[in-house]
C-alpha cells in the first residue's frame, strides 16, 4: 500500500503525538518555536539567518549583474554620460594651472582672463546637462530593476505550495518585497553611479597627478593600504549587521500585522497594553541591532576622513617644500591640490559604495533565499489534459499521512462520485473529511494512483487545469478588503450586475446586501471583518458559483448559518447546479440528507455508505449522530 507523507518541518514536536490531524490543527498549536524531527524550522531559518555564505553572495551579485545586462542600453548610455562629466571635471584643474602659472610668470594678458572664465562657465554648463542625463538614465534603470525584482518575487510566491506559507511569516515576506527590494534598488542606482564615478574618476585623477609630479603622487598614496584594510574589515561588519537589521524589520512587521489582523481578539480580551509592550520589545530589538550597525558605520567615515587628511598633510608638506625650492610651479601645486581634494570624494564614496553594495547584496541574498525555494507540488513532465470533462471522481485505496512519523489521517479510503451526482462526506471532527478536499485540490500530494478525475490521476493532470475544474468553498471563508461585488466576481471582473445579483440570490446573501450602506459597493474590510461569519460563507458560495465549476466542493461552508437559511441555500444550489458533480463535507447531517450518497468517515476510515434513509435503517455511527443532532436542534428551538 502506497502512503503519502509530507515533509516533517510542517509540524512541531508537540504536534507529532498524532493528536493533530490537519495542517490547520497544527497552525493552532502555539509551540511553534520547536520543530519536529530534528527541530529544523524552515520559517525560522529563513527569518533569522544572519550570515550568508560566499556562494550566496556570489549568486546575489550574479543576479544583480543579470538585471543590469537586461537594461544594458540605459546603463551603458548613463555610464558614457557620467564619463563625460568626469572628463570635463578633470580638465578644470589643468585650465586653472595654466592661468595661475601665467599670472605668477607675468605672461597673462588682461584679455585672456574672460576666456578662462568662459571656459570654466562652459565646463559648468556641460557638467549640469550631463549630470541630469546620467542621473535620469541610471536611476530609472534602478527603478526598473526594482520593479522586476518585485514582479519575479511575487510571481514565485504564487507558485509555491501551501506548506511554505504555513511555515513562513507574512511579515517576513513583506519585508523582503519592500525593504530588501528598496536596498537592492539603491545599490543598483546610486551604487553603480558611485562605483563608476568613484573608481574611474580616481584612476584618471591619479594618472594626471602622476603626470604632474610622480614623486608627490606616491607620497599622497601612502595611506592607501591602510584605507583598503579599513574598507575590507568594515565592509564585512556592515554586511552581517545589516542582515540582522533586516531580519528585525521582518519580526517587527510580522508582529504589527499579527496584532491588527487579530484586533477583535486583542480588544475583546483587553490586551492592548500587552500587545503594545510586545511591539515595543520587538521595536527595541530593531533599535539595538540598528545601533550595532550605526556604531560600525559611525566609526567608518571618520577613519576615511582621517586618512584623507593624512594624504593632504603629506602633500602640503612635500608640495609646499617643492614650490619653495623651485622644484614645482605654483600652478602645478595648485592643480595637484585640486586633484587631491577631488580624490577625497572617491575615498568617501568608496566607503559609501561598500555600504550600498553590502546592504544591496545582503538584501539580494535574503530575496534569493525565497526565490531558491522550490514548489513541493508541481506539474509532472508532459502533464495530461482531459479531452472532455464530465466530473467523475474516483478514490482508490487512499492512505495519507501529513508526516513520516505521524499517524495516517486517511486509511484505505475508496469511493466514487458519478458525473452530476452529489456525494456527502460526514464524520466527527478530525476524521479526515477536509483532508480529502485538500488532496483533490492538490494542496498536498496524494499517493500515486489513488485519486482520479475522469480517469486521470490528479498527480498527472496539469495543475492549472485541475484547479480550474473546481468551485471551492472552505469553512473559513477568506474575503478580500474590497467591495461585496468584487469579492463575488473575483477572477471574473467583467461580470455584469445581473449575474452578480443572480449568484447572490443563489447563496441567499442578496437580502443582506440590500441592507448594507452601499449595497454591492460596500467595502467588506480586511478578511471580511465587516460581515458576520454566515455572511462571509454565503459571499464565498456566490464566488464559487460564478466560476461555473465542473465540480463543486463545499467544505463545511454552512456551519455559520442557521438551519432555515441552510435549507434555502441547499435548495437553490440543487436547482442551479444540475449536472455539476458536488462534494459536500459537513458535520451537520441536516445539510446532507438529500445527497445521492453519503460516506461516513471515522478515524480516517470509511465506516458507512449509503443514502440518508439507508444509513438511518442501518444504525451505527450515522444514526447516533443524527439522533444527537436532532435533540440539539430541539433544545435550541426550545431555548
Amino acid at each position: 500500500m502506497k502512503e503519502a507523507t509530507l515533509s516533517p518541518s510542517t509540524f512541531c514536536l508537540d504536534c507529532s503525538s498524532g493528536n493533530l490531524q490537519t495542517v490547520s490543527d497544527h497552525l493552532r498549536c502555539r509551540k511553534t518555536s520547536e520543530c519536529c524531527l530534528g527541530g529544523q524550522n524552515e520559517e525560522r531559518k529563513l527569518q533569522t539567518q544572519e550570515k550568508s555564505s560566499k556562494k550566496e553572495r556570489r549568486e546575489a551579485l550574479k543576479a544583480i549583474a543579470s538585471f543590469f545586462w537586461q537594461y544594458r542600453r540605459y546603463t551603458l548610455w548613463g555610464i558614457a554620460v557620467l564619463l563625460v562629466v568626469d572628463a570635463v571635471q578633470l580638465i578644470t584643474p589643468l585650465i586653472i594651472r595654466s592661468l595661475v602659472d601665467r599670472i605668477t610668470g607675468g605672461t597673462v594678458r588682461l584679455s585672456d582672463v574672460p576666456l578662462f572664465a568662459l571656459a570654466i562657465l562652459g565646463i559648468g554648463v556641460i557638467m549640469a546637462v550631463c549630470r541630469f542625463f546620467w542621473f535620469f538614465l541610471l536611476i530609472i534603470t534602478s527603478e526598473r530593476i526594482a520593479r522586476q525584482i518585485r514582479s519575479k518575487f511575487f510571481t514565485h510566491l504564487l507558485s509555491l505550495s501551501q506548506r511554505f506559507f504555513h511555515t513562513t511569516r507574512t511579515g517576513d515576506l513583506m519585508a523582503r518585497i519592500s525593504n530588501d527590494t528598496e536596498a537592492v534598488r539603491i545599490a543598483c542606482g546610486m551604487g553603480i553611479v558611485t562605483m563608476v564615478d568613484g573608481f574611474l574618476f580616481a584612476a584618471a585623477a591619479i594618472g594626471l597627478m602622476l603626470h604632474l609630479n610622480p614623486r608627490l603622487t606616491l607620497y599622497a598614496l601612502l595611506p592607501l593600504p591602510l584605507l583598503t584594510l579599513v574598507v575590507v574589515k568594515f565592509g564585512r561588519m556592515v554586511h552581517s549587521r545589516f542582515q540582522a537589521v533586516q531580519a528585525r524589520v521582518s519580526d517587527m512587521m510580522e508582529k504589527i500585522r499579527d496584532t491588527f489582523a487579530g484586533i477583535r481578539v486583542v480588544k475583546t480580551f483587553r490586551q492592548e497594553a500587552g500587545e503594545l509592550e510586545r511591539v515595543r520589545e520587538v521595536s527595541w530589538d530593531y533599535v539595538e541591532d540598528n545601533m550595532r550597525l550605526v556604531r560600525v558605520w559611525g566609526a567608518f567615515f571618520p577613519l576615511i576622513w582621517l586618512l584623507a587628511g593624512l594624504s593632504t598633510a603629506i602633500v602640503f608638506y612635500k608640495g609646499g617644500t617643492g614650490v619653495i625650492l623651485g622644484e614645482m610651479s605654483v600652478g602645478t601645486f595648485f592643480a595637484f591640490s585640486i586633484y587631491l581634494e577631488t580624490l577625497t570624494w572617491p575615498m568617501i564614496a568608496l566607503g559609501w559604495l561598500i555600504n550600498l553594495l553590502q546592504r544591496g547584496t545582503a538584501s539580494m541574498v535574503r530575496i534569493n533565499r525565497i526565490m531558491n525555494v522550490r514548489p513541493e507540488i508541481a506539474d509532472v513532465p508532459d502533464p495530461l489534459e482531459p479531452s472532455a470533462i464530465s466530473g467523475r471522481i474516483e478514490v482508490r485505496n487512499l492512505t495519507f499521512a501529513y508526516g513520516p512519523n505521524l499517524p495516517n489521517v486517511l486509511k484505505e479510503v475508496t469511493f466514487s462520485v458519478e458525473p452530476g451526482k452529489t456525494l456527502a462526506i460526514v464524520g466527527r471532527t478530525g476524521s479526515g473529511k477536509s483532508t480529502l478536499v485538500r488532496l483533490l485540490l492538490r494542496e498536498f500530494d496524494p499517493p500515486p494512483d489513488s485519486l482520479f478525475i475522469d480517469g486521470i490521476d490528479v498527480r498527472k493532470m496539469k495543475m492549472r487545469t485541475l484547479r480550474s475544474l473546481f468551485g471551492y468553498v472552505p469553512q473559513d471563508s477568506f474575503l478580500f478588503s474590497e467591495t461585496v461585488r468584487e469579492n463575488i466576481a473575483f477572477g471574473n471582473e467583467e461580470l455584469d450586475e445581473a449575474a452578480v445579483t443572480k449568484f447572490a440570490k443563489i447563496s441567499a446573501i442578496d437580502k443582506d446586501i440590500a441592507d448594507f450602506p452601499k449595497g454591492y459597493d460596500t467595502i467588506v474590510g480586511e478578511r471580511g471583518v465587516m460581515l458576520s461569519g454566515g455572511q462571509k460563507q454565503r459571499v464565498a458560495i456566490a464566488r464559487a458559483m460564478v466560476k461555473a465549476p465542473h465540480i463543486l466542493l463545499l467544505d463545511d461552508c454552512l456551519s455559520a448559518v442557521d438551519t432555515e437559511t441552510e435549507a434555502q441555500i441547499l435548495g437553490n444550489l440543487r436547482e442551479s447546479i444540475r449536472g455539476v458533480t458536488t462534494l459536500i463535507v459537513s458535520h451537520r447531517l441536516s445539510a446532507v440528507q438529500l445527497a445521492d450518497e453519503i460516506v461516513l468517515l471515522d478515524e480516517g476510515e470509511v465506516k458507512q455508505r449509503g443514502t440518508h434513509e439507508q444509513l438511518l435503517k442501518e444504525g451505527g455511527i450515522y444514526a447516533a449522530l443524527f439522533a444527537k443532532q436532532q435533540i440539539e436542534r430541539r433544545l435550541e428551538k426550545d431555548a
